[in-house]
């Protein structure tokens, strides 16, 4: 016999598979909701991702709350494929820059054959450190792509993963040594406006 719980995820199944556009995007909405705000344990977690269809839905609203989920969810699903939003057609451009950040989350690789853009950059911009559950890869392939505004968000996220102990100190260093030496004292001023509460790991240009 089922838990209330199990019963539910078992319904959400049924609708997000379901032929009806209507039940699926109704199924969905429960499921961010159940994400957004109960965070339910690993275990759990692992379920709701699992219930993640691997197609659109063909509505706009919809497959922007997929985007979401799998923005959540994606990096527990590593043997199935996922959702071919590029190749979709016309799809809005929240839309798509929402199901790019998803991509980047789940693998920071893909941004070395992405080509830089407003739809890049505002996925980027929206990304925050304690969303990933890869930061160091994240800000590593940031900061190695050589454009400008990529490796400006690498610092931001660098900085917010030193603060909040995502990202040891040694690794941040580590980091800005590598953007000091490529780009100059333009990065050392940017730096110097949070690099003071560990100044002692402040790294010395050559």
């Amino acid at each position: 016999m089922r838990t209330p719980v199990e019963e539910e995820l078992h319904t959400l199944g049924r609708q997000i598979g379901h032929g009806d556009p209507g039940q699926r995007h109704t199924a969905l909405v429960r499921l961010t909701e159940i994400v957004a705000t109960r965070p339910p344990p690993d275990g759990e977690m692992d379920v709701l991702a699992g219930l993640l269809p691997v197609s659109l839905t063909g509505l706009p609203e919809a497959d922007l709350l997929l985007a979401g989920l799998y923005e959540r969810l994606g990096h527990r699903l590593t043997d199935r494929p996922r959702p071919r939003w590029r190749t979709a057609g016309h799809l809005p451009a929240t839309v798509r820059t929402t199901w790019l950040r998803a991509d980047v989350l789940h693998d920071p690789r893909v941004l070395r054959d992405e080509t830089p853009g407003e739809l890049l950059y505002q996925a980027v911009r929206e990304l925050g450190i304690s969303g990933t559950h890869r930061p160091g890869p994240l800000v590593d392939e940031l900061a190695d792509s050589g454009d400008p505004v990529l490796r400006a968000e690498a610092l931001r996220l660098a900085r917010e993963g030193l603060h909040t102990g995502l990202l040891a100190p040694a690794a941040v260093r580590e980091k800005l040594i590598a953007l000091l030496a490529s780009s100059g004292h333009r990065w050392r001023s940017r730096c110097s406006l949070w690099w003071p509460p560990a100044r002692s790991h402040w790294p010395t240009a050559p």
